[in-house]
């Protein structure tokens, strides 16, 4: 569990550079909008996706590809992209799919999404690379 004093922005772009060394990647972190607290339990969410994110460039891409992640901050919301320019894939019609063939760590992501109501979107085409959008609530309320 985060801790209520969580630099998130900071944590993030901090995982973002020990990824692009640790798997030789080229990661691009930049944030935008007016921070917003992100209660620990979304918190934790952009987090373990950004890292479940990173390592799937780093499985399934290779070396020196480029990956481009953006935490953006709007009234309400923080939304995490990460876009990487890798080979991409074609993505199946159903979400339950994704397990089925295989993609745990995708499967992974929605359930973290829908455990603290957010909402993640993926999308990928053969040639096209992959993104990734996770979008949680700030202000989050204690449920304890």
């Amino acid at each position: 569990m985060m801790q209520d004093s969580f630099d998130l922005p900071g944590s993030l772009r901090d995982y973002c550079q020990l990824a692009a060394t640790r798997h030789r990647l080229q990661v691009r972190f930049s944030r935008s909008g007016a921070e917003e607290t992100v209660g620990p339990e979304s918190s934790f969410a952009l987090f373990r996706v950004l890292q479940e994110s990173l390592t799937n460039v780093s499985k399934h891409c290779g070396r020196g590809t480029a990956v481009d992640v953006v935490l953006a901050f709007q009234r309400g919301e923080a939304r995490l992209s990460i876009q990487d320019h890798g080979p991409g894939f074609e993505m199946p019609r159903d979400p339950d799919e994704l397990q089925r063939q295989g993609h745990y760590g995708l499967a992974n992501m929605r359930e973290r999404a829908a455990k603290v109501h957010g909402r993640v979107q993926m999308s990928s085409a053969k040639g096209r690379g992959t993104r990734i959008d996770l979008t949680v609530r700030t202000r989050e309320e204690s449920t304890g």
